[in-house]
């Protein structure tokens, strides 16, 4: 890896995750050779005052939430390759699992889907909207069993690649707007892929992927896996409709669908979300675009 210090602070150690937006590597803030995670951003988006304005606004909107993902540390919009900084989640990410050819067990499926439909839950209570984009690489498992969701600051784009397009729902992949049925749909995906090795969908690109999710239902789950049950394959299977208006249409009604329940919100709080109670204290606002933030161990810099 490069000499070269990003911020003139961080080491780059080895990259972790590229998409079309961000390239993800795992760093060292040398002056205390604490291990931090580094996104670098493409200078070309952020050039783009609607992106810029967008990223900030979902960097601050996500400092109020309570959504399992990694804190953000630092950042500097403006440095010749620009960078946010998080603390590190010591974990892998599904897609990580998936590349080393873990086979999931029902209950590790289900673990799963709780994990990842908490953090989509706690979302969408904040009022954070649909994040229009979520892969295997963006759910984190931590070591400590949490799920978490990573690179949700990334503004709405255009799906460019094949493998982003594998888990878009097909309306998105068509131009329109996502919405939480979409991350629903894309979760199903993943959720499938970890169930069965394989992603339902599959293409060349993304144009041939969105033609084929058009078309084209997925194999049934249940043809590979007699083991799973059954109301986790129906839920996962409902969330990869083709029509938005046949998928569970939030988060809690998918994790109550999955539960075997009515696919309706109850009047309790599902997943043990005090969703009456939250009240988030008013974080103060990313107004620059530059950052020193501290980690645990290390006092704030001026």
């Amino acid at each position: 890896m490069s000499e070269e210090l990003i911020g003139g602070r961080y080491q780059l150690e080895r990259e972790l995750r590229r998409t079309s937006r961000v390239t993800v590597y795992a760093a060292t803030e040398v002056q205390s050779a604490l291990p931090v995670t580094i996104k670098l951003l493409r200078p070309d988006l952020l050039a783009e005052p609607h992106y810029r304005a967008e990223l900030l606004s979902r960097l601050n909107r996500l400092k109020s939430l309570a959504a399992p993902t990694p804190a953000l540390t630092d950042l500097d919009l403006d440095a010749p390759r620009p960078y946010l900084v998080e603390r590190v989640i010591v974990g892998q990410s599904v897609g990580d699992r998936l590349r080393a050819g873990e086979t999931f067990t029902p209950a590790q499926l289900t673990e799963l889907a709780q994990g990842a439909l908490e953090a989509l839950a706690a979302l969408g209570v904040g009022g954070f909207g649909p994040l229009g984009h979520l892969t295997p690489d963006s759910v984190l498992w931590a070591s400590d069993g949490t799920v978490s969701l990573v690179d949700l600051e990334q503004p709405l784009q255009p799906i460019e690649t094949a493998y982003e397009a594998r888990y878009q729902a097909p309306e998105v992949l068509a131009g329109a707007p996502a919405d939480v049925t979409a991350d629903l749909h894309a979760l199903s995906c993943v959720l499938y892929h970890a169930a069965l090795g394989r992603p339902p969908f599959d293409g060349p690109t993304a144009v041939a992927l969105g033609a084929l999710k058009q078309t084209q239902e997925a194999e049934p789950i249940g043809n590979w896996r007699a083991d799973l049950p059954a109301s986790w394959v129906a839920t996962v299977t409902a969330g990869l409709q083709r029509s938005p208006a046949h998928r569970p249409p939030n988060a809690l009604a998918y994790a109550a669908l999955m539960r075997g329940g009515p696919n309706a919100l109850g009047a309790g709080a599902p997943l043990g979300l005090a969703l009456s109670s939250q009240d988030p204290a008013t974080p103060m606002p990313i107004e620059h675009t530059t950052l020193m933030a501290a980690t645990d161990a290390e006092p704030v810099r001026p």
